[in-house]
């Protein structure tokens, strides 16, 4: 008969759970990757530097390589302010995995704090204009 089916290689290789490789996800991009230095490469599975096609100009971001199209950024769809999103996004939940917390509190929608007003200027603002 034919061979038996091969197993991929990376089947079997692991003993961590999903929720062990979630966290460790987590922590890896949030305290490990060099979003400014390094390329998530799909092709290779492994991080390599930028470098040669890797070479991206303007803002530092995460270089996600394509797998079909190697010279290709699928990183580059991010705006400057959805990339500091994503790094505060990444070092809350390490934050709060690195405290215990649940999945269901890691998955609690969550937005930044609206940025405090100038007390001077809503003050003044804030007075009512005389009648004329």
């Amino acid at each position: 008969g034919a061979p038996p089916p091969q197993k991929p290689p990376f089947v079997g290789r692991h003993s961590k759970t999903v929720g062990q490789l979630f966290r460790a996800f987590i922590h890896f991009y949030a305290r490990t990757f060099d979003f400014d230095e390094e390329v998530v490469s799909a092709w290779t599975g492994a991080r390599v530097p930028r470098q040669g096609t890797h070479a991206r100009l303007g803002e530092a971001g995460p270089q996600i390589e394509d797998p079909f199209d190697t010279a290709r950024d699928l990183g580059r769809a991010l705006s400057d302010g959805a990339l500091a999103h994503l790094r505060e996004e990444f070092a809350r939940a390490d934050a709060l995995l690195s405290a215990g917390a649940s999945l269901s509190e890691l998955l609690t929608p969550w937005s930044p704090p609206e940025p405090e007003r100038d007390s001077s200027t809503s003050e003044q603002g804030s007075a009512e204009e005389p009648a004329v």
